[in-house]
């Protein structure tokens, strides 16, 4: 295997980054897709586990993260290469969905949780330019399954894992359909 690599999946509240690193590590990054991540209180060392997937959902446990100070820990614990992907949803799916999670109150206020998520993301991106990003639509994980997540994993030097995960279509019930 060649350098170490790190990857940030990271998105709004509710736009897939579960699913997204639970795809990561089944191409087999170490890490894990749970809300709490065990590497917040200690990083891994590069040298152990050449691979990691670190996810961040935005705001990650109500704080909005330093993506900088996420990439600079990354490399201190000697990686490198740092890469970002960035989860994104249908606007309509990802408001209803962050109201039914109760990550926000209403609509309204999800829009607005929305809109400042990505804005946060992407302002701290354009201050990295050697970082690499890759957007991933939840959307394009669920039509197209295997050939989207395989197409995606290869934009980011994985290699396809044998037993692909299978993508649940979690937005057609917030269109009155069944999921």
């Amino acid at each position: 295997m060649s350098e170490a690599r790190a990857y940030v999946v990271a998105g709004a509240e509710s736009s897939g980054t579960r699913m997204l690193t639970g795809l990561l590590v089944a191409a087999g990054c170490s890490g894990s897709a749970d809300h709490t991540q065990a590497w917040d209180a200690k990083p891994p060392r590069a040298d152990e586990h050449p691979r990691i997937v670190r996810r961040r959902s935005v705001p990650h446990g109500g704080v909005w993260p330093d993506l900088q100070g996420v990439v600079d820990e990354l490399r201190s614990c000697g990686y490198a290469d740092v890469r970002f992907v960035v989860t994104v949803r249908d606007r309509h799916c990802l408001e209803s969905s962050q109201v039914a999670a109760g990550h926000v109150a209403d609509a309204a206020e999800a829009a607005g949780n929305i809109r400042r998520c990505y804005g946060h993301i992407f302002s701290q991106l354009a201050e990295m330019p050697e970082v690499a990003c890759v957007i991933a639509p939840y959307e394009s994980l669920v039509l197209h399954g295997a050939k989207a997540a395989g197409k995606l994993l290869e934009a980011l030097g994985l290699d396809v894992p044998e037993d692909m995960p299978c993508f649940r279509d979690e937005n057609a019930k917030h269109f009155g359909g069944d999921s």
